[in-house]
């Protein structure tokens, strides 16, 4: 028994991994998502080092946290003036936020301690593709480690170009509510906000790289060469929360892979929404939407509105001194994934991000979205797609508008049927897709020889036109335009020769 003991403590052992995890992007919902992964990880026995820049909510004895300074304490961002802005402007602005975050990665000195480890010290790179470019080069001094991308993003065109896959016909882009069904109209504008998102890729990568050569040498290698390292990307999709998608085998959607039931719950929270006798609503707009960014007007519909209302409402509001009835309980924090899990939440008023988007359907609780920028319009546009709640846009929001969109979802019971039918089919799945993500992490640090032939297809390594066939069907074209052109220039030629054979007739 005690042999038995110590060979499985020894076996256990052994594989355990060092993995390095870069999450370069300052985004909160990055690295709650990313901390589900590194949690469970961290279960399995390996050590992780995390490099970024969002503080640990997990303590471990083998969780080493890398923090680089708050990125966003120098970035000024005026959340609706940005929302005012036109998608293409919104995708530029995004870009020029990572580079920002870029600059700042390089100055700081907590990256140069990753060469204080040797070379051959970790086993796996994780890294979050969504920013953080400057940094490829740590790939290539840690160049005996597998390396996987991860997204919470999703798929957004810079991410699955990486991995070789490109759907514009009938994948919209984040930044818009067009549903997958495009009219010819709007495919003309996903087609110029793909291309156009391809582009801005292609000119802050290059701007990067340069940046790079200023603290790794002039020798780098060129960053689309790095990107073909990663050998899969786990993708925070699922065709049940997204539109569904044709993922080539290097792409593993493990999409809300944070969702789940809660252990426990705080007992002042569960009191309230136990003592609901008329049901509870959340209101949360999310960690970017800021309560001091809302005008007095709409801050007063909300009020006078929630007054009306039967329900008890709880209102996730930063900013004390807001009188409300005595139906809303505001705090400047609440537990979200406790509270959509209780059976008394009837609804989910909410700025529709990725991550909220997510444990509202998780949990079956129907949404009324009020989307403020990026991804948020297009998560809004799915649920109200599916049925699941309905979307209104903040510069609509009046007292009538609120109270009529809050109505309608309270007392017509699709909404919650829907959702809960969504519900079902998302949890009713093989296994959990926090179960499916670490198991190919752990799948690559038992297959260290898996070439790129194996799970990428051919177009990983294929130009734009390639791709598209796009030089194949000029040569149709040109083909078929010459036939044509050939076959004009015979009639004509035959039709001289008659003309001259009848006129020789004549003559005679």
């Amino acid at each position: 028994m005690h042999l038995l003991f110590v060979i499985t403590l020894f076996a256990g052992s052994s594989s355990a991994a060092n993995i390095l995890f870069l999450t370069l992007l300052g985004a909160p919902s990055h690295h709650i998502w990313n901390e589900a992964i590194i949690g469970q990880l961290l279960k399995n026995g390996h050590n992780i080092t995390l490099l970024g820049h969002d503080k640990p909510k997990i303590i471990s004895s083998n969780y080493t946290v890398m923090y680089i300074d708050d990125p966003y304490k120098d970035y000024t961002f005026d959340v609706l003036e940005y929302s005012k802005l036109s998608p293409s402007k919104q995708i530029a602005l995004e870009w020029d936020y990572q580079y920002y975050h870029c600059e700042l990665d390089l100055s700081s000195d907590i990256p140069k301690k990753l060469n204080d480890y040797p070379q051959n010290h970790f086993d796996l790179i994780v890294f979050d593709v969504g920013g953080g470019q400057c940094l490829y080069p740590l790939i290539d001094y840690f160049k005996s480690a597998k390396t996987i991308a991860v997204s919470p993003f999703g798929t957004p065109p810079s991410i699955s170009d990486t991995m070789g896959y490109q759907v514009p016909s009938y994948v919209p882009n984040y930044s818009v509510q067009y549903g997958s069904n495009m009219d010819f109209k709007t495919k003309i504008y996903n087609f110029f906000l793909q291309t156009y998102e391809f582009t801005l890729k292609h000119y802050y990568l290059n701007k990067m790289s340069k940046k790079s050569q200023e603290v790794y040498g002039k020798n780098i290698r060129n960053f689309y060469e790095i990107e073909l390292d990663f050998d899969i990307l786990l993708t925070n999709n699922d065709p049940i929360l997204d539109y569904p998608q044709p993922f080539p085998p290097n792409i593993i959607p493990v999409g809300g892979l944070q969702t789940k039931r809660p252990k426990t719950i705080n007992k002042e929270i569960e009191s309230i929404l136990d003592s609901a006798k008329d049901g509870v609503i959340y209101f949360s707009m999310g960690s970017i939407m800021k309560s001091q960014f809302m005008s007095n007007e709409i801050k007063e519909a909300f009020v006078d509105v929630f007054g009306k209302l039967k329900q008890t409402v709880l209102w996730k509001f930063e900013v004390e001194g807001l009188k409300v009835p005595k139906n809303v309980i505001i705090q400047k924090w609440f537990p979200q994934n406790e509270i959509l899990a209780h059976k008394n939440v009837k609804l989910f008023i909410s700025h529709c991000g990725g991550l909220s988007t997510q444990e509202a359907i998780y949990h079956g609780v129907p949404v009324l979205g009020i989307p403020i920028v990026i991804d948020q319009h297009n998560n809004a546009a799915k649920v109200a797609s599916k049925g699941g709640g309905l979307t209104l846009n903040y510069y609509d929001i009046s007292k009538d508008t609120l109270f009529s969109a809050i109505s309608e979802i309270l007392n017509n019971p699709s909404y919650n049927n829907e959702m809960k039918r969504l519900s079902t089919l998302f949890k009713d799945q093989q296994n959990h897709p926090l179960d499916r993500a670490i198991f190919w992490i752990e799948y690559m640090l038992r297959n260290k020889k898996t070439y790129k032939g194996d799970l990428n297809h051919r177009s990983r390594y294929m130009k734009y036109h390639e791709i598209y066939s796009i030089q194949i069907m000029i040569f149709v074209i040109l083909f078929i335009s010459a036939s044509f052109v050939l076959c004009g220039l015979k009639r004509l030629i035959n039709k001289c020769k008659s003309t001259k054979v009848d006129k020789k007739k004549k003559n005679n």
